[in-house]
């Protein structure tokens, strides 16, 4: 199924009026589902993806992700560092940036996720090096009733989708990578792909009602905004607030 009727269907399911609204627009198909174990699985993964792409078009992951240029000069994009304003417009897919078509395969019984992206037209037989892995453990996440826990899946997603972002009409060039310049900026400095992962997840939780408007800090505080404090998924009860150190739950 094209994406852009993905977005309708599965948003359309869940009522979600405004974010139906944010993706109307035809886009690239950005990522094609190339291995499941069941049908079940297929309709889960189609909706989690969706479900994050919608989330990174809408108006208050954009508003959250530009309120940050007071807290952050600089964001590493792996080979270089840029502005909180340029990952906003890498993010929004403002020309010449745009998504390329990636495969995902969900793996294993683990946590590991990856892109691979083959840079400069890198090929094997003819074809670009282009993929993503998702091991299953983030998705059972997306599939809990924990609104933490599916906040993480919403975080693990959005940093890979992170990786499949060009800024060729032909190429896949990983504008956003993990690595790279920390050495030369300094180790203080977010890295693009976590940090977009945790607006994210962060944003996700404020929709849901699970945090405040202005708690978005303490959230991006909580899970990182140059790795991902994957271990602390799982340490938050209902009645818990999102901080760290852990504090007692509102009375």
């Amino acid at each position: 199924m094209p994406i852009d009727k993905l977005y309708l269907a599965v948003l359309a399911s869940v009522g979600s009026a405004a974010a139906l609204a944010q993706t109307t627009t035809p886009q690239p198909e950005p990522i094609s589902i190339e291995a499941v174990s069941s049908p079940q699985e297929l309709l889960d993964l189609k909706c989690w993806i969706a479900e994050t792409l919608a989330l990174l078009k809408s108006k208050e992951f954009k508003n959250n992700l530009s309120s940050l240029s007071v807290d952050y000069t600089r964001v590493s994009f792996g080979s270089r560092s840029a502005s909180v304003a340029e990952l906003s417009k890498v993010v929004g897919l403002e020309y010449p940036y745009r998504f390329y078509p990636t495969p995902v395969a969900l793996v294993g019984n683990q946590w590991n996720s990856t892109v691979l992206t083959g840079h400069n037209g890198e090929r094997i037989n003819g074809i670009l090096v282009t993929s993503m892995a998702v091991g299953r453990q983030h998705f059972a996440r997306f599939r809990s009733a924990n609104a933490v826990e599916r906040s993480c899946a919403i975080n693990t997603m959005a940093h890979e989708i992170s990786h499949t972002i060009t800024d060729s009409p032909t190429l896949a060039t990983g504008v956003i990578e993990d690595t790279g310049t920390s050495a030369t900026i300094g180790a203080a400095t977010p890295i693009a792909s976590y940090l977009m992962g945790s607006v994210a997840q962060c944003t996700y939780l404020q929709k849901v009602g699970r945090i405040k408007e202005e708690e978005l800090r303490s959230c991006i505080a909580v899970f990182g905004d140059s790795e991902f404090n994957n271990g602390r998924c799982n340490q938050f009860n209902a009645d818990e607030p999102l901080q760290w150190p852990k504090r007692a739950p509102r009375p």
